[in-house]
């Protein structure tokens, strides 16, 4: 059985959101850039709100390092949020940044289609020891 089926299991409505790339018909939804990314963010979760079942369960492919699953936890205080983070540094500052919000549960487990063992590629930038770019890592081939 897989991890995910075995925690959709105990739910009974199930809201995806990926966070860092959240896809909408914008037509339909006259925005303003005024320059200020995080005004653009907030845009975005206005349009998914509308969406959202009253106890949402949101989960999160990618923590980093938990901005966003605070984020979604303080925008819809009565969800659940199941995030993902793979790499183990990243976890780590995940896992301190949210331990004390209780409707955020968190998993050193990177999500695929496939149950098994996948390299982690770690991104540290072109010279290789920046750490800021630790959010571009992945499973997908190098």
């Amino acid at each position: 059985m897989k991890l995910l089926d075995v925690l959709i299991k105990g739910f009974s409505v199930a809201t995806i959101i990926a966070t860092t790339n959240i896809h909408c018909d914008w037509k339909d939804h006259p925005r303003q850039f005024d320059g200020n990314k995080e005004y653009e963010y907030e845009n975005k979760l206005d349009v998914i709100d509308k969406y959202m079942p009253e106890n949402p369960i949101i989960f999160e492919a990618g923590g980093h390092y938990g901005e966003d699953s605070k984020v979604l936890a303080r925008r819809w205080s009565n969800a659940q949020v199941i995030t993902f983070e793979p790499n183990p540094n990243a976890f780590e500052e995940l896992y301190r940044a949210t331990i004390n919000i209780p409707t955020i549960f968190s998993y050193n487990l990177a999500v695929n289609n496939y149950n098994g063992i996948a390299i982690l590629n770690v991104c540290y930038g072109s010279t290789g020891d920046d750490p800021v770019f630790e959010g571009a890592s992945s499973i997908l081939p190098a």
